[in-house]
């Protein structure tokens, strides 16, 4: 980028003091939501970055000191890479060599360092404690707790609840933007013997919106292994789910708000995330704009969709999350994942299926079993009472079977479902769009289409969410 600003966010050894005392003895205090001097107990806030721009005020490039190029020499905070999983893990040293890694519970060994990323320009400290996580993910999952598998159930304490810091690049943006295209209306629609058969008159009509955009803190993961939603071996996406954050509460970077929890590193430079960006930014306008478009039933395709920026602002963040994992018996890791400022919670829990399928055959034998015996009773001695038992039998035996067989196939449809949960950042990101002019002009009448919807309508397509990022070796 050119004419870029740089804000500066220089805390590298994120030593604090205390203003009363001077001490550098200063620790968070997550109930009270402060700093607290471990020797004055004075309490006090850390400051917000003085120069960070509102992005309907932004004019040119800017980033964040500790946003650009990452340099693996300027931070304090080392990185351990886990024996077990193979994961990344960031720590503070200077505060502890006894470290678990937060996915598999392996001990990190300081004799395993890798180079580490840049530490962050901004930092969101946790509000949730660790028993209030804990809470969260016990109601989360009580209900799943019975066919889970005895790992899971076993290590669900708090103790095995871990808090990290993801690392993520905060986007803002004022741009300027000019969509073009058609949409269809429907007119009339004549029903025939199956939907296949209707047929439709409909209005066509050329439409443009254009509009002022500026948007808060586009929240794009900056770790290379968390990007990847395609990732079959990971449920990445449980992590990306319990966004959003209330990044508008973010102060300057300060390593005190890290003491007790890990983090990722990040490995992802702007460069290598900004076509995603660019894509999303698209996405979210395109979104917005459905409101103005409800007139046409049968959607809107843009053909020309046209961004101009006026204004970037690259900050890099820390944003808490507690985390509970635990792989299953075919080794893939699953997560319950709690936002450590909303208490939004997503996860996957391991399914047992050899357990529960043992319980629908027993329960089905037994079923078997109680029915043949009131079958031999009734046979033995016909009367209007053990007949009524006989069906009571028949009936209550064969729907516990079905019932347990239903929730197996429930359990199932559940855990797909998580394959496809998601941010969704076209509609949760903070955005301001102005409109400054919007055209609807009817070109054609068409009479007695079969089609249902205008072929190739995009107004609701999604385009950012994969676009696949890959870590560049050589920048």
């Amino acid at each position: 980028m050119e004419d870029v600003q740089v804000i500066n966010t220089e805390n590298r050894d994120g030593q604090t003091k205390c203003p009363q005392c001077g001490s550098s003895r200063v620790h968070y205090d997550i109930e009270k939501r402060k700093l607290v001097c471990e020797y004055c107990q004075n309490t006090f806030e850390y400051q917000k970055i003085k120069d960070k721009k509102i992005a309907s005020h932004l004019k040119g490039n800017v980033v964040g000191l500790a946003s650009q190029k990452i340099d693996p020499k300027a931070s304090g905070l080392v990185t351990l890479k886990c024996d077990g999983c193979g994961a990344e893990i960031v720590v503070n040293t200077e505060e502890t060599l006894n470290v678990k890694c937060h996915w598999c519970g392996s001990d990190l060994s300081i004799n395993h360092q890798v180079d580490n990323g840049m530490v962050p320009d901004e930092i969101l400290p946790f509000i949730l404690t660790r028993e209030q996580a804990f809470d969260k993910i016990y109601q989360f999952s009580k209900d799943q707790l019975t066919f889970s598998t005895d790992e899971f159930r076993q290590n669900l304490k708090p103790e095995n609840i871990h808090g990290v810091f993801f690392p993520y690049l905060l986007l803002d943006v004022k741009a300027h933007g000019h969509f073009k295209g058609f949409g269809e209306h429907t007119v009339k629609t004549y029903y025939g013997d199956d939907n296949e058969s209707n047929r439709y008159d409909v209005d066509r009509f050329h439409v443009e919106r254009e509009f002022n955009l500026a948007i808060e803190d586009l929240t794009m993961e900056s770790n290379s292994t968390r990007i990847d939603k395609f990732d079959k071996t990971q449920w990445n996406n449980v992590i990306d789910a319990v966004s959003p954050f209330d990044t508008y509460n973010g102060i300057q970077f300060n390593a005190n708000y890290m003491r007790g929890y890990t983090s990722e590193k990040r490995d992802l430079n702007i460069s290598e995330l900004e076509e995603k960006a660019d894509y999303e930014v698209k996405d979210i306008a395109r979104h917005r704009i459905n409101e103005t478009l409800k007139h046409y039933d049968r959607g809107v395709r843009w053909d020309y969709e046209g961004i101009q920026y006026t204004g970037k602002q690259w900050l890099s963040a820390y944003l808490p999350v507690w985390l509970y994992s635990c792989y299953d018996k075919k080794g893939v890791i699953h997560y319950i994942a709690v936002n450590g400022r909303t208490g939004e919670t997503v996860g996957t829990i391991p399914f047992d299926r050899k357990k529960l399928s043992l319980t629908i055959l027993f329960s089905f034998l037994g079923a078997l079993l109680v029915i043949a015996c009131f079958l031999g009773l009734m046979l033995l001695f016909p009367s209007f009472v053990t007949i009524l038992l006989f069906i009571i039998s028949l009936i209550a035996g064969f729907g516990v079977s079905v019932f347990l067989l239903i929730l197996f196939i429930v359990e199932d449809i559940k855990f797909s479902h998580f394959k496809w949960i998601r941010h969704h950042y076209e509609t949760e990101t903070l955005c301001n769009l102005d409109y400054i002019d919007q055209i609807d002009e009817k070109t054609e009448f068409i009479s007695k289409t079969y089609k249902s919807a205008l072929e190739k309508n995009n107004n609701h397509k999604l385009y950012g969410e994969y676009v696949k990022v890959n870590k560049n070796p050589e920048e």
